[in-house]
């Protein structure tokens, strides 16, 4: 057992904790007073850029982490605008139609080498 995990106080039975009496004004806690959780992130996000030959000289690039990435160019140099353009226009966003209600928040991503 660690030490986080050890017990204090004399050992007691199981049922210990719903036997004792609930101190006055006790309850459930309002949610503006309960503590916020905000989930650890990452502020990068690491996509790897894929080159393989193509046809007659073409150059192939795909980003394999997002579906559908994929595109080409007579050199890699090319290639590699050509699928980071392919990755921008897979990662814009959707207009929002007149009925749609989601809740939406941007997120900013920064392309770099």
């Amino acid at each position: 057992m660690s030490v986080a995990s050890m017990p204090i106080g004399p050992p007691q039975p199981a049922n210990a904790a719903r036997d004792r009496p609930e101190p006055v004004g006790a309850g459930p806690v309002p949610p503006a007073a309960q503590p916020r959780i905000i989930p650890l992130m990452s502020d990068h996000l690491a996509l790897t850029i894929v080159f393989e030959p193509g046809e007659n000289g073409w150059v192939i690039a795909s980003i394999p982490e997002v579906a559908g990435v994929f595109s080409q160019g007579r050199t890699r140099a090319e290639a590699r605008v050509n699928v980071i353009d392919a990755l921008r226009l897979m990662l814009s966003p959707e207009p929002a139609g007149d009925d749609d209600r989601r809740e939406r928040e941007q997120l900013h991503l920064t392309i770099a080498a």
